[in-house]
C-alpha cells in the first residue's frame, strides 16, 4: 500500500530553495518539492507562492494521487526558459489531484511544445484519470506554444474523466487541448476560454485523435483549421453547449467518411462567421451521426452563404442528423452531402 505518512503536510517551493525572481533558475528547487510531495504515491499540497519562477526543463510528478499544486492566481508564473521539444509539466500516471491558480508563460523567443503533459506510463501503480485542473492560465505570445494540454500519448489505459474549470489557453499553434488516445473518456471542459495565435498554420480548440469530450460555456476562437477538430471515432459521445465561438474557420470539422459511430451535439452556442473559410462551410461532418444541432446561432456575414457539410458512411438506416430551432445569418444556408434527417424551425436572416 502506498505510504500517507506526509499526505496532510504543505510544502512551499521557497523551502527547497526557489527564489520566482525571473531571473534565477528555479527548475531544481520546483522538481525537489514536487518530489517530496509526492513520496509515497500519496501527495500532499505545494504552494507556489507569488512571484515569476524561471524553469528550463521538464518538470515531472509521477505515479502518485491527492496532489495539490496551487499557486496565487496571477502572481504565480512559471516562466519556460528550456526547449522547444520538451513539455514544460509531466503529470505521469497520476490521479486524483489538483492543479490552481498559477500561470505557465512562453513566448516566440522561447517556444514550448506542451504546457502540460498528461499520461499513464508503464509500470506504475496509478492509472492517469480524475484530475482537475482550475484557473490556469497557459500562454504562448506570438504563437510560442504548441499545445497547450495534451492528454495521452503513453500506456492506452483508463485516461479518464480529467476536468478543466475557468482555464485559459492562448497564443498556441496547434491546439488548446489534445486528447491522444481512444482510452480518454469523459473529458470536461467548464466554462474554459481558447483563442489561438491567428498566425498559425491549422490551430484548434480541440484535436481529439480518440476518446471523448464535453465543452460547456466559455468559448473559444481564432483558429485556422476549426474550433473543434475530430481524428477519429471510439463509439463515444461529444457535445458543445451554451458557448461562444468567433474568429474561426470553421466550428466542427471531422475525418471520414466513415460508417463508424460517433455522436455530437451542438447546442445553444453562437458560432460568429467573421474568418469564415472561403468554400463557406462552417461544419464538416463525416460520420452517421447521431449528429444533433439545436438553438444555435450562426452569426455570419450577410452577404454569403453558409453551408453545413453532411457526408457520412454506413448504411443508411444508421444516419441520423438534427438540425433544430437554430437560427442563420447569413445569404443563404445549403447543407452539402446529405440533407438532415430532421429539420425543424430553421430561421434564416440575410441583412
Amino acid at each position: 500500500m502506498p505510504d500517507d505518512q506526509h499526505g496532510d503536510l504543505t510544502i512551499d517551493v521557497r523551502q527547497y530553495g526557489a527564489r520566482g525572481d525571473g531571473l534565477h533558475e528555479d527548475t531544481d528547487a520546483i522538481q525537489q518539492a514536487f518530489t517530496a510531495a509526492s513520496q509515497g504515491h500519496v501527495g500532499t499540497t505545494v504552494l507556489l507562492p507569488p512571484g515569476t519562477y524561471k524553469v528550463s526543463h521538464t518538470l515531472t510528478l509521477a505515479d502518485v494521487t491527492g496532489l495539490i499544486v496551487k499557486g496565487s492566481g496571477g502572481r504565480s508564473k512559471l516562466q519556460w526558459a528550456g526547449n522547444a521539444m520538451d513539455p514544460f509539466l509531466m503529470l505521469a500516471s497520476v490521479q486524483h489531484s489538483r492543479f490552481e491558480d498559477f500561470s505557465i508563460n512562453t513566448s516566440g523567443a522561447a517556444p514550448l511544445a506542451i504546457g502540460i503533459c498528461m499520461l499513464t506510463a508503464p509500470g506504475t501503480l496509478f492509472v492517469s484519470r480524475h484530475n482537475v485542473f482550475r484557473q490556469l492560465n497557459l500562454d504562448g505570445t506570438n504563437g510560442g506554444l504548441g499545445r497547450g494540454v495534451q492528454i495521452g500519448d503513453g500506456v492506452n489505459a483508463n485516461n479518464d474523466f480529467h476536468r478543466f474549470d475557468d482555464c485559459n489557453v492562448s497564443n498556441y499553434s496547434d491546439a488548446a487541448f489534445t486528447i491522444e488516445n481512444t482510452q480518454v473518456y469523459e473529458v470536461l471542459f467548464d466554462n474554459c476560454l481558447a483563442v489561438g495565435w491567428g498566425a498559425a498554420p491549422a490551430s484548434a480548440a480541440v484535436r481529439a485523435f480518440g476518446g471523448n469530450f464535453h465543452w460547456r460555456g466559455g468559448g473559444a476562437g481564432s483558429h485556422t483549421d476549426a474550433d473543434f477538430v475530430i481524428w477519429g471515432s471510439d463509439s463515444a459521445f461529444d457535445s458543445v453547449q451554451d458557448a461562444t465561438f468567433e474568429g474561426s474557420n470553421r466550428f466542427v470539422r471531422t475525418m471520414g467518411p466513415s460508417g463508424a459511430f460517433l455522436g455530437m451535439r451542438l447546442e445553444s452556442c453562437r458560432w460568429a462567421g467573421d474568418a469564415l473559410n472561403g468554400d463557406g462551410i462552417a461544419i464538416n461532418y463525416q460520420y452517421p451521426g447521431p449528429l444533433a444541432i439545436r438553438g444555435c446561432h450562426f452569426d455570419s456575414d450577410p452577404t454569403r452563404e453558409l453551408v453545413i457539410e453532411w457526408n457520412p458512411g454506413g448504411l443508411p438506416a444508421v444516419r441520423n442528423f438534427m438540425f433544430q430551432g437554430n437560427y442563420v445569418r447569413a445569404a443563404s444556408l445549403r447543407f452539402f452531402g446529405y440533407s438532415p434527417t430532421l429539420e425543424q424551425c430553421t430561421t434564416i436572416v440575410s441583412e
